[in-house]
């Protein structure tokens, strides 16, 4: 933070009077670094992303979006269509948790294949049992 006197700066910039004045400065970034470690953040929620893997999982995926949403978990889902790699992808760049990824086998057995992201393990449960393996 900087700041000072100012009684002459009216004459300096043009002015036909001094008026007696006081300034003072503070950078927006220093402020907020200080009121971060006065007052941290809690961290952001696990993310849960889910991946249905053609557009015939789409419903499927935006009801389990809507299951684990309501249930209060930080959750969204990958329309995009591209191909799992992909998509994998873009979750570790979004620092997913886990992704649920909906593919023609899981559904017709009524399943989900979990990613866990951080250990790169796959497990897959029944729907009914998804939220106990997140």
């Amino acid at each position: 933070m900087g700041g000072g006197r100012y009684n002459k700066l009216a004459t300096e910039i043009g002015g036909k009077t001094d008026i007696p004045s006081i300034g003072a400065a503070i950078g927006i970034e220093r402020l907020l670094l200080l009121v971060e470690e006065t007052f941290p953040l809690p961290p952001d929620p696990a993310l849960y992303l889910i991946v249905p893997l053609s557009f015939e999982q789409q419903s499927l995926g935006m009801h389990l979006f809507d299951f684990l949403y309501t249930r209060g978990y930080a959750t969204d889902i990958l329309l995009q269509g591209d191909s799992l790699k992909r998509m994998l992808r873009i979750a570790d760049k979004r620092g997913a948790h886990a992704c649920i990824i909906i593919g023609s086998d899981e559904q017709a057995a009524g399943t989900v294949t979990i990613k866990h992201m951080t250990t790169r393990t796959m497990i897959t449960v029944p729907q009914s049992e998804l939220l106990q393996n997140l």
